[in-house]
């Protein structure tokens, strides 16, 4: 799944909920010699030039604005949460983050905070304490799309799907264009096997953003999975199209033709996965399976022994050149290589031994 947004339209509908109108505190009813009010106003008319500094992009005048409301009302909850959406947008997260915890110190209840911790602890991989803070989020933010696709995208990392199917439907009523949260609805249907209803999702995601490009190789994945081998494929070139380096969709298209029997199409798109990335172990793997197909078991010692090169706890790689240089008559060899691919767990190679190897 992936997929990880940058949401921009998100900060101005949170400016807006921050924003504190002056009502009660305006200057003419503060009564004479009661600095503690006069310090709130100030503090006040530092806050609101600060959310218009915010709002016009100008997010260093923002910062200090808003420090500025904070030292004139060490408590002012939505000060430090905008002074954290302000350093957010400077890229001065860490210290951002401080701020948005300090906000929700000060006021822990109906605090938009929470929404900006759990993102960051979702990009940051510590799953519990995202799913605690977006929870929170979506208490007190319920009308937010982005809240909801966060919390759905925590829920399907920890491999809790319905929990992840309710979030994103809920990110899609309210925010019915909302390409990403079909994507990952998608993406969460796969793993209960819908394969239908994912390909519907994936559909829709690029309906509203057509140049969604891991979107189409996600369709070609749920065709694949149908065994509607064509689609798969077409899905993946428009995958392709969309970003000609895209090697997964090139690996993933490869993989569709190889078992329509295609293997010089195959050979083709593996070879491409390559030259774009040469690393990508998968590739050369799928190489090894191909040139088996095609008879060539030359090739696919070959490319099973790159694997291995690069990757020498490749248990797959071992069963693979074994296999491959049975059919060169080198016994001796694969023999050593089934062994090696049992003891680094693949337990099919132990099979392959008994029926060949002599004790």
């Amino acid at each position: 799944m992936q997929i990880k947004e940058k949401i921009l339209k998100m900060k101005r509908s949170f400016l807006i909920y921050g924003l504190i109108l002056l009502c009660s505190l305006g200057k003419s009813q503060v009564q004479v010699g009661d600095s503690t009010a006069v310090t709130k106003v100030q503090a006040q008319e530092a806050y609101n030039k600060g959310v218009a500094a915010l709002e016009s992009k100008n997010y260093i005048e923002a910062v200090n604005l808003f420090q500025e409301a904070i030292r004139l009302n060490p408590q002012f909850a939505k000060a430090y949460y905008n002074l954290g959406v302000a350093k957010m947008e400077l890229n001065q997260v860490e210290s951002a983050i401080e701020d948005f915890k300090k906000s929700i110190e000060i006021k822990p209840d109906s605090n938009l905070s929470f929404f900006y911790l759990g993102k960051y602890y979702y990009e940051n991989d510590q799953l519990d304490e995202a799913l605690k803070n977006l929870q929170f989020a979506s208490m007190f933010d319920n009308k937010n799309p982005f809240v909801f696709y966060y919390l759905g995208a925590t829920y399907f990392l920890k491999e809790q799907y319905q929990d992840a199917l309710d979030a994103f439907n809920r990110a899609i009523v309210l925010k019915p264009d909302y390409a990403y949260a079909y994507n990952d609805r998608g993406s969460t249907k796969m793993k209960t096997e819908d394969y239908s209803g994912a390909i519907v999702d994936y559909k829709k995601a690029i309906s509203y953003d057509p140049k969604l490009y891991f979107a189409y190789n996600n369709l070609g994945t749920a065709y694949r999975k149908s065994n509607q081998h064509k689609l798969a494929i077409e899905a993946y070139s428009q995958a392709i199209a969309q970003k000609n380096d895209y090697f997964i969709a090139y690996n993933n298209r490869g993989a569709a033709k190889f078992e329509i029997g295609d293997y010089k199409g195959a050979l083709e798109d593996f070879q491409k996965v390559i030259s774009l990335n040469k690393d990508y172990l998968p590739a050369y793997l799928n190489l090894s399976a191909t040139y088996f197909k095609m008879k060539d078991y030359k090739s696919a010692a070959e490319y099973a022994g790159k694997v291995i090169d690069k990757d020498p706890e490749n248990g797959s790689a071992y069963l693979n050149r074994g296999i491959a240089k049975e059919m060169l008559r080198d016994e001796k060899g694969a023999c050593e290589d089934w062994q090696k691919a049992y003891e680094l767990g693949i337990k099919n190679a132990k099979a392959y031994y008994q029926q060949v190897c002599s004790e």
